[in-house]
């Protein structure tokens, strides 16, 4: 029984990078192996051929050359596609910089404003304690302290 049929996972995806690995495999293998089947193919096509030595030289040659410059092809499109990734990364990368810059600019400002928030809240409430404490302080200042009539002595008279 095939378990990736409950798991909802081909085992040709690679979840790291997001790319069906498999079929990219496949089409490499495939290019690799079309080119050198033709390689083999043609100089087989040579030397079954039935022709002089000069002759054979001469297409081999020309095959030669002419595989060089197929190669030289290849390689041309394969810097071509290479070149043009990567300018593409390039560009998210400077995208995501961007957008990240643009995120902790927002959020320092953010911290920077609730941080003078913070502390013009709390000069206010430590001014209006202070004034509550010399309020309230304001009547003693002035009162005589009396003390309880359980605790004057007998004979002592209260003013």
């Amino acid at each position: 029984m095939n378990t990736n049929q409950f798991t909802n996972q081909s085992p040709a995806y690679n979840h790291d990078t997001g790319y069906n690995t498999t079929n990219q495999n496949n089409g490499n293998n495939f290019a690799k192996g079309l080119l050198i089947g033709g390689l083999v193919g043609a100089a087989a096509a040579l030397l079954f051929a039935p022709k002089s030595g000069r002759e054979l030289r001469q297409d081999i040659s020309y095959k030669a050359q002419s595989v060089g410059e197929m190669t030289k092809d290849a390689a041309c499109d394969l810097g071509n596609k290479a070149a043009t990734i990567v300018k593409s990364v390039g560009e998210r990368a400077e995208t995501v910089v961007t957008n990240v810059k643009s995120a902790t600019q927002a959020i320092a400002e953010q911290v920077q404003d609730a941080n003078h928030e913070t502390i013009m809240h709390t000069k206010e409430v430590i001014a209006d304690a202070a004034d509550n404490i010399a309020a309230s302080s304001q009547p003693l200042q002035n009162a005589r302290i009396v003390p309880p009539p359980e605790a004057q002595l007998p004979g002592s008279i209260v003013k």
